[in-house]
């Protein structure tokens, strides 16, 4: 049987915990939602999430940003499962550099029927081509 974390422990490991940083395409994190809570300096939703093996990782979503903005629409809730993949940099039809992510939430807890239900948010990306 494995032994409960000393409230110290989890603090240590708490405050060791850093924002997870895409550096290139294919980089992810993918986890169960164990925490979330809004602040900061631009408003943001961290997510905390937790894999398979008890690794956590922090993501920070903002609106301001795109993985933020996919992230938020997709409207994930705790204990929801959810994958955010990096998709590289890609060029708007502006001109503007920026980074692409797909993000897909497996949700465990049944959510009301409404408007943007369906758990994805990939820009208009088709997800059977993958």
């Amino acid at each position: 049987m494995d032994r409960k974390k000393t409230l110290l422990e989890r603090a240590k490991e708490q405050a060791d915990l850093k924002l997870f940083k895409f550096e290139k395409a294919g980089d992810h994190v993918q986890g169960k939602i164990v925490k979330m809570n809004t602040g900061g300096k631009f408003d943001s939703t961290f997510f905390t999430l937790q894999d398979e093996d008890g690794k956590i990782e922090v993501l920070a979503a903002s609106q301001n940003t795109v993985m933020g903005r996919k992230i938020l629409d997709s409207q994930p809730e705790l204990e929801d499962d959810m994958c955010v993949l990096y998709l590289g940099e890609k060029k708007s039809s502006t001109g503007k550099v920026y980074k692409d992510f797909s993000v897909v939430v497996d949700r465990k807890k049944e959510k009301k029927p409404g408007p943007d239900t369906e758990g994805s948010a990939n820009g208009g990306s088709d997800a059977s081509a993958f």
